[in-house]
């Protein structure tokens, strides 16, 4: 989130010109923030080519208002169209060289496999929800 950090220090003074990705937004750093719309234009406007969200720290509700908060930020000026487009950008320029996979689903036998070696146990997380959170067993 910090510009200073981003842009003044890893892109300016360190010459990195390559895509920066966030750590797990829905995680307790900022997570109790993640519906104001001021969050997530400062990462935007920080420089932050790619947010990662996870479902095991957040819901796709959050995801979504994030995306509108970007939207917003663009029509109303608060995001800086300039930096939307070297972001994306990079992520293009990132995206020409990475080898491109095919998508596959995996067999029922690799997937009895992997559950057998590591089976999925509940686990109790914190949720960010709009209005509060709990923790929800999952």
């Amino acid at each position: 989130m910090s510009r200073i950090i981003l842009q003044d220090i890893l892109r300016a003074e360190l010459g990195f010109g390559g895509v920066v990705v966030s750590d797990d937004l829905g995680m307790a750093a900022i997570s109790s923030r993640l519906d104001q719309p001021e969050t997530t234009r400062s990462i935007v406007n920080a420089g932050c080519d790619l947010m990662c969200m996870c479902a095991y720290w957040a819901d796709t509700g959050i995801i979504l208002r994030m995306i509108d908060h970007i939207g917003e930020g663009l029509k109303d000026g608060s995001i800086s169209e300039r930096t939307m487009h070297e972001s994306f950008a990079r992520v293009q320029a990132l995206l020409s060289v990475a080898p491109a996979n095919r998508v596959e689903r995996l067999s029922d036998e690799t997937f009895a496999a992997h559950a057998s070696l590591a089976p999925l146990r509940p686990r109790t997380v914190a949720r960010v929800e709009s209005g509060g959170g709990g923790a929800a067993k999952i």
